[in-house]
């Protein structure tokens, strides 16, 4: 059985910095305000004014994250400012919400041209950027699959804050950055 919440929690909640390979998993079933599945925040209060930063460097490789509920838009990973998330070989697909929702931390995701790695299926963003700082933050994916047609991500694959969003498909190879709002 994959590790599961009961629906009302977070399955994995990281809540000091650290450096942290989580791998050769399936994740289903969580929820939450910042991530569902894999939350580096500490909540107060489900806004964002409640959100205190955990640094990590948190890899994915091999995982597949799917079927988690939200509050405040939060999606299946939540990361926050400080912090780097690693999406390798892994799929983030079929969450009610984001499937990445970043407090101002970069987020990277490497798949391979043979096979479906990333993140795709998700009813709102495939990954959502919101910016805290005025440091220059990226979203990059090198072969990573965002989707196409039936599975594509409800609202866009990328977006920052809304100021500029970004639709990719399958196989995608690109770097957006905050600091010009735009991709590469």
């Amino acid at each position: 059985m994959p590790p599961s919440a009961d629906g009302a929690s977070v399955v994995i909640d990281i809540v000091s910095p650290v450096t942290l390979l989580i791998e050769d998993l399936e994740i289903t079933g969580g929820h939450g305000c910042v991530g569902g599945a894999v939350r580096a925040a500490v909540l107060t209060v489900c806004d964002p004014t409640g959100i205190t930063a955990v640094p990590v460097d948190l890899t994915l490789r091999r995982v597949d994250i799917h079927d988690h509920t939200y509050d405040m838009g939060g999606g299946a990973v939540g990361i926050t400012q400080g912090s780097t998330l690693l999406v390798e070989e892994s799929n983030i697909y079929h969450n009610e919400g984001h499937g990445v929702y970043s407090l101002a931390a970069d987020v990277h995701c490497v798949g391979r041209t043979d096979g479906r790695f990333g993140i795709w299926g998700n009813v709102k963003n495939g990954v959502y950027m919101q910016l805290a700082d005025s440091a220059d933050h990226t979203i990059s994916g090198q072969d990573c699959d965002f989707g196409d047609g039936d599975d594509d991500n409800g609202n866009f694959d990328m977006s920052f804050l809304d100021l500029m969003n970004q639709d990719y498909g399958e196989d995608a190879t690109f770097t957006c950055s905050s600091a010009n709002l735009a991709c590469l």
